[in-house]
């Protein structure tokens, strides 16, 4: 199965409330699929045999046996999904099947998988999108939170304090799990969780928070934008407005009007 050359690109995502008599086949396209159900019931019907849905269920449906998802006419189901391709993400979602043994298994970081999908926002692309972009890194952290955590004891000691210190001198640098994940000597997987536990939000998320409150220190001195946008590790300073147009509503330049 061929795959684009970026390492996740997301077609769609969403959220279905499935009817009495629904059903939809798993995937289609040559795209994996990533599911997680929330609530009611149903079956995932393919060539692997039929497997019984339920709330806090994770699936992983590859394109060579997509199946088919029947929803319990007494019990129709509601399930966050997301349709994607690229290399690294359908090698991620063999890896998991193959360490689970079957396509889909019940997991504690279920409800943290559906809320980063619903983070994707409701999504129809009829093309791959041509690069990776907000939807992607949140697919990417997705499919960390399903590998186990086999960190040392030692990688459980990063403190809120210590994670905050870490991602602030950093603060010019683009946010980089993996590279992050690195310098402190774990794996993406476990800083995604432990940056979930000790903030209640994502490494890449956090990290943009920092960003933006040192970008409005800068502004508040005078700085130009395109100087700020390099400062916080923004190389675009059109992208840099358009991440401090989402994260405070207005432009910088219309930040420091109102100031």
């Amino acid at each position: 199965m061929d795959y684009p050359d970026q390492p996740a690109l997301v077609r769609t995502a969403g959220r279905t409330v499935a009817g009495p008599w629904f059903s939809s086949p798993g995937t289609r396209g040559g795209d994996c699929l990533l599911l997680v159900v929330i609530a009611g019931s149903g079956r995932h019907r393919s060539r692997a045999g039929t497997t019984p849905l339920a709330p806090g269920l994770v699936g992983l449906v590859l394109p060579e046996d997509p199946g088919q998802l029947l929803s319990d006419p007494d019990h129709p189901f509601t399930y966050a999904y997301c349709r994607f391709a690229g290399a690294w993400a359908a090698a991620q979602a063999r890896a998991r099947i193959g360490a689970w043994g079957a396509a889909w298994r019940k997991l504690p970081v279920a409800k943290q998988i559906a809320s980063l999908i619903g983070h994707m926002g409701r999504l129809h692309r009829v093309d791959l999108p041509a690069c990776m972009g907000r939807a992607e890194l949140l697919l990417i952290e997705a499919l960390l939170a399903l590998e186990p955590d086999r960190e040392a004891p030692a990688a459980g000691r990063l403190s809120a304090e210590r994670l905050h210190e870490f991602l602030r001198e950093r603060i010019d640098r683009p946010s980089d799990l993996p590279a992050f994940a690195r310098e402190l000597g774990v794996s993406p997987a476990h800083l995604s969780r432990r940056c979930r536990s000790l903030s209640g939000r994502s490494v890449v998320h956090l990290h943009r928070d920092l960003k933006m409150a040192w970008a409005r220190e800068l502004l508040a001195q005078g700085d130009a934008i395109a100087c700020v946008a390099q400062r916080v590790g923004y190389a675009d300073p059109l992208y840099f407005s358009r991440v401090f147009h989402r994260a405070h509503g207005c432009s910088p330049r219309a930040w420091c009007q109102r100031r």
